[in-house]
């Protein structure tokens, strides 16, 4: 072998890529670097076509120190030596550290293209409810009494008596049934539940993801793991902006002098006393613990139209169709929920929407005159009076919260089984 002299570039050796050669090592050294340089080739070739494996999917690239060192665990073969469990993948073995990994690569990966709908949502659902109550705080509800008369007909298509709603916990309770409230969470679940088959299949990115040591029931977990978390958080922001709100505001309210009687020992008003209106810390008249039983029958809603999402997605091909599907199927359930409330014969139509199962006006009326029914499935009657809620209902407020959530979790496992068994398209 002829060695290429000082400085002149080398073509016949295995560092003949390197310019400026200046000296020319003993054989044995020649022997070493080459084979360094070997080493190094190897490995950097193989991270290489990892790291352009993981990208080609939408993934986010993990942090270099971390990943290399992992990789390079497996490479040298170190988890077996350490007794890690091996396991088959695609018909390719596959170690749990790696599997591990690219699983976590897969969270990162889904939490990155949900950031920015969560966040967005996050704010609406945050601020909402908490400027809603400071506009409720503003006025004495008793003087609009006589505008609930106005809207006496209306109320058979109200779940709750039209004088709940003169009231604050009744009023703030409204706040669940706002179009805004409900946009931003039929939004997150059906945008995020779209996504999860037929959203990377319209990419073309199923294949390549798929292509990775990672199951078909890791990618659904992890992207359920995702989106139920990032639905918990928002319902949770619900309740704080409303804790929040009802803490921080105060309502005007009229006050006239009382005569107190002292033989019988009770007040009475003064009819000529001049009334006075004074502020009361919301607080006072509201407990904020009353909506935590009507936030989880939100969450519910919201998992149940996550479920049915992500079951039509792993159904579908295209991410439109899907969404398309959804709103359609929403729709139609809201038209039968109206017409079981306009007359008593349309009635048995409401067993044949979910949307009877959210109720949390009824649960706000429940919870304030029985605090200790909040948590029941089935509620006996204890009163007889004709306006008494409890006394109307027999089914408890977390059999509607639970009837959500069971008809959400029966749509991921008819998702989960299609998904694991379909024939997935070639990218288009």
């Amino acid at each position: 072998m002829q060695i290429p002299a000082a400085g002149v570039v080398g073509t016949n050796t295995f560092t003949g890529t390197l310019v400026g050669i200046t000296a020319v090592p003993e054989p044995c050294s020649m022997i070493f670097i080459g084979g360094a340089f070997g080493c190094i080739a190897f490995l950097r070739k193989r991270r290489i076509q990892s790291q352009s494996s993981i990208c080609s999917t939408g993934c986010v690239r993990p942090p270099t120190g971390t990943c290399l060192f992992a990789r390079l665990y497996h490479y040298l073969g170190s988890t077996k030596r350490s007794g890690i469990r091996d396991f088959t993948i695609h018909g390719r073995p596959t170690s749990t550290a790696s599997c591990l990994n690219m699983f976590r690569i897969l969270l990162k990966k889904y939490i990155n293209e949900a950031l920015l709908l969560w966040c967005a949502c996050a704010l609406v659902l945050f601020f909402f409810p908490w400027v809603r109550i400071w506009t409720v705080s503003q006025f004495e509800l008793s003087g609009f009494s006589s505008l609930i008369e106005q809207f006496r007909a209306f109320e058979k298509f109200s779940p709750v008596p039209l004088e709940q709603f003169l009231t604050y916990h009744g009023m703030i309770g409204l706040t669940f049934d706002e179009p805004v409230l409900i946009l931003c969470i039929l939004v997150w679940s059906i945008a995020r539940g779209s996504d999860v088959v037929s959203g990377e299949l319209g990419r073309g990115t199923m294949e390549m993801l798929l292509a990775q040591p990672l199951s078909r029931g890791q990618v659904y977990a992890a992207h359920a793991l995702v989106t139920i978390t990032g639905l918990m958080l928002l319902c949770g922001l619900v309740f704080i902006g409303l804790y929040l709100g009802i803490q921080t505001n105060s309502t005007p309210v009229s006050t006239t002098g009382v005569i107190r009687l002292p033989i019988f020992n009770f007040n009475v008003n003064n009819p000529f006393g001049q009334a006075s209106t004074k502020l009361v810390p919301l607080s006072d008249l509201v407990l904020a613990s009353v909506y935590v039983v009507p936030t989880l029958n939100l969450f519910a809603l919201g998992f149940m139209l996550l479920g049915l999402s992500v079951m039509v997605s792993s159904f579908d091909q295209y991410r439109w169709r899907t969404i398309g599907i959804v709103i359609g199927v929403y729709v139609l359930q809201l038209l039968l929920f109206i017409l079981s409330k306009s007359t008593p014969r349309m009635g048995r139509l409401k067993p044949f929407s979910f949307l009877a199962a959210y109720q949390p006006d009824w649960i706000v009326q429940t919870v304030h005159q029985a605090p200790e029914l909040a948590w029941s499935w089935w509620i006996v009657p204890l009163a007889t009076s004709p306006g008494d809620a409890v006394s109307q209902a027999h089914l408890g407020p977390m059999f509607y919260v639970s009837s959500l959530l069971g008809l959400g979790c029966i749509c991921y496992a008819i998702g989960f089984f299609r998904f694991k068994s379909r024939d997935l398209p070639a990218p288009q």
